[in-house]
């Protein structure tokens, strides 16, 4: 048994312990926030909900479901529908805009009215 506790142990030390436990910290910190800010990226340029209802809403205007002006608000975004004559030509600013990020997403159509 006196052997077994006369053989040298070879084992690190406590700063070298510490210096890997610090550097492995912080790579995970870093790759934690770049994870975060590529998740908050995404999210903020996720626009495929509001798009879609802005598809439905022109399709509703050209079938006369709907009267202007709009407005609507669907979670985040808020929906409007101007009519804007110029000229001849009539011009239909569809346009979400989001509150929480300010991201705005314009549609402009143009129709040719009977007079």
């Amino acid at each position: 048994m006196k052997s077994f506790f006369s053989r040298k142990l070879k084992a690190s030390s406590l700063t070298e312990v510490m210096v890997a436990t610090v550097l492995i910290v912080v790579v995970f910190g870093i790759a934690i926030a770049t994870l975060n800010n590529i998740m908050q990226s995404t999210v903020s340029k996720n626009t495929q909900a509001v798009e879609a209802e802005l598809t439905e809403l022109r399709y509703l205007y050209k079938n006369n479901k709907i009267r202007l002006p709009y407005a609507d608000e669907i979670d985040d975004w808020k929906i409007s529908i101007l009519k804007v004559k110029e000229g001849v030509y009539s011009v239909v600013h569809f346009e979400a805009v989001n509150i929480l990020h300010k991201k705005q997403l314009i549609k402009k159509e143009i129709f040719i009215e009977n007079h």
